[in-house]
């Protein structure tokens, strides 16, 4: 209990919950972050964009220098296909799971 004047400063600890990143309104990754802070960071990060505009669709980019990147709250199905790449792959904590299907890269040695 405190006193006259004390603040009870409680420690609050987050879960971490899984977000879907939206390209252009379209749901592309999913990620685990603990706050709305920490994901929407991740749309912010340059070596994003870089990445995801090296990934293709039908010889389409996912990402242009416009393209309008938004976090949240994963769906259900979203949840299912992250937690099942997750567990296919325990080597990181911190994945980045793409709940689309994107072209396969061939290369040419």
């Amino acid at each position: 209990m405190a006193g006259e004047g004390e603040e009870i400063i409680e420690t609050m600890i987050f879960a971490r919950s899984i977000w879907t990143l939206e390209i252009d309104s379209k749901p592309t990754l999913a990620f685990e972050a603990r706050k709305y802070r920490e994901a929407d960071e991740i749309c912010h990060q340059k070596w994003l964009r870089v990445e995801l505009g090296q990934q293709k669709i039908n010889d389409v980019p996912l990402c242009r220098a416009d393209s309008d990147l938004r976090i949240r709250l994963a769906r259900p199905d979203e949840m299912v296909l992250y937690r099942q790449a997750a567990e296919a792959d325990k080597s990181s904590n911190d994945k980045l799971v793409y709940l689309i299907e994107l072209d396969v890269v061939v290369s040419f040695r």
